[in-house]
């Protein structure tokens, strides 16, 4: 979702934010120790690693995972990951809830992941057009109707 203003947050009034649909497919696993943390270049699809007690999670293009060289204790494959382009303060209040709330309703799982300038939806592959008609359809008050990119009607994927 691009959402810059001239601040550099939130949309504009009248702005369509966007989501990027990554086209690597994903997975979740949990790792006996933590991977070296891979170098991302601009463009590269994101990769999740949080460290907690008991547990590691690396939720990664499901190939990356692979050339890591974990230890993987479990795994589920099979995961697309929307990613709200853009930056979004901090302080933004029900973006997630109305997104998430729309994939509930749509009867889809989500797995939110956030970073300090955006979240991501990691959905389950085989639900990926469900989802998408669905957070088609959300509006936020204050924010603009977000539109899925790689969807039928909506801009281009990146």
């Amino acid at each position: 979702m691009s959402i810059a203003t001239e601040e550099g947050y939130g949309p504009r009034a009248g702005e369509r934010p966007r989501l990027r649909l990554w086209p690597e497919s994903y997975a979740v696993a949990t790792v006996r120790h933590p991977p070296a943390l891979p170098g991302a270049s601009p463009g590269e699809a994101p990769v999740a690693v949080v460290v907690e007690e008991g547990e590691t999670t690396v939720v990664a293009p499901a190939a990356k995972l692979k050339s890591m060289g974990v230890e993987v204790s479990r795994r589920r494959d099979g995961y697309r990951l929307l990613t709200l382009a853009g930056e979004l303060p901090l302080e933004a209040v029900g973006v997630v809830a109305a997104l998430s709330r729309a994939l509930t309703e749509a009867r889809v799982s989500v797995l939110v992941v956030s970073s300090f300038a955006t979240d991501h939806l990691l959905v389950p592959e085989k639900q990926l057009g469900r989802a998408l008609a669905a957070l088609a359809q959300v509006r936020v008050p204050g924010y603009p109707q977000p539109a899925a990119e790689g969807s039928g009607g909506a801009p281009p994927a990146d």
